[in-house]
C-alpha cells in the first residue's frame, strides 16, 4: 500500500521500518522472533527500504515517480539496531545513519543496551 504513495513511497517505507525494528528488538529480548514472522517479511521490508535509501531509483521504478526522501534525510536510527543483531545483512550497503531519532525516543543504542540486560537483573 505504501507504494501507492508515489513520490513519498520510500519515505513511508523508511518511516514504517523504525517502529517495526524496535518492536522486533523488544520481542527478541523476550525470546520472540518477530523478524521471522511471515517467512521473514520484516527482513524483506528492511532489505527493500535499505536498497531504496542507497539507490532511490529502486523505488522510482516500482512506485512510478521520483522519490522525495534522500539517505541524508531518512533519519533511520533503526539501522544500528538491525546491524547489531544481523551483522551480515545489509553489510554490503553503504548506509550510515544516526543512532538517535526523536520518534524513537532518542538514542536507540540506549534501548539496545537496556534490552541486553539479563532478565534477572531487571
Amino acid at each position: 500500500m505504501e507504494l501507492e504513495r508515489g513520490e513519498r513511497a520510500l519515505h513511508y517505507h523508511a518511516f514504517s521500518v523504525m517502529p517495526l525494528v524496535v518492536l522486533a528488538e523488544i520481542a527478541a529480548s523476550r525470546g520472540e522472533d518477530f523478524y521471522g514472522l511471515s517467512n521473514g517479511a520484516l527482513h524483506r521490508l528492511i532489505g527493500l527500504t535499505a536498497a531504496g535509501l542507497v539507490e532511490p531509483a529502486t523505488f522510482e521504478r516500482i512506485a512510478g515517480g521520483r522519490q522525495t526522501l534522500t539517505p541524508s534525510s531518512a533519519g533511520a536510527a533503526w539501522l544500528p539496531l538491525y546491524r547489531a543483531r544481523f551483522p551480515d545483512r545489509l553489510a554490503s550497503l553503504p548506509l550510515a545513519m544516526r543512532t538517535s531519532d526523536r520518534l524513537l525516543g532518542g538514542d536507540v543504542q540506549l534501548l539496545q543496551r537496556r534490552l541486553q540486560v539479563p532478565p534477572a537483573v531487571r
